[in-house]
């Protein structure tokens, strides 16, 4: 079954509610840093960008409102995006983060053919990927604000 997104209407309680989650998210994401559980917050950081994207994707195609992954969000505002500011984010800083993220949380388990790392030496990017996400996430929240009052 696929999710719809909710939408912010006139007298609807959306606008508040999401505001109050990503307020919680990014609470729980920093102090999830703090502790050092930086898969947490590497899943958090990219559940606020696809939110993020997912806004911008439904502004631009109000027929599109399904939520999606990560790659399907940015491959999808590719298409659609005219502001040459995002799609430059989208393509370049976003793509880059979104494969780390990828080797962060799907790959620490597997062993690469000629890959002789350890687990130590998986692990030591991790807090520059949260950060990294947490900073993406900011970027992108500020140029879908900024395009959304233009």
């Amino acid at each position: 079954m696929t999710k719809e997104r909710a939408i912010v209407e006139d007298n609807n309680m959306v606008g508040g509610q999401r505001r109050d989650i990503y307020k919680a998210v990014i609470e729980h994401a920093d102090k999830a840093c703090q502790a050092g559980f930086y898969l947490e917050a590497i899943t958090l950081y990219e559940s606020l960008i696809s939110d993020r994207l997912e806004s911008r994707i439904v502004f631009l195609d109000s027929s599109v409102s399904a939520f999606r992954s990560l790659g399907e969000n940015i491959s999808k505002l590719e298409k659609l995006e005219s502001d040459e500011e995002l799609k430059a984010i989208l393509s370049g800083q976003l793509r880059n983060w979104k494969n780390h993220r990828n080797q962060s949380l799907h790959e620490l388990a597997k062993i690469e053919k000629y890959d002789p790392r350890d687990w130590d030496q998986k692990v030591i990017d991790l807090p520059d990927i949260a950060a990294e996400g947490k900073a993406l996430f900011r970027l992108i929240d500020a140029c879908v604000r900024r395009l959304k009052k233009a």
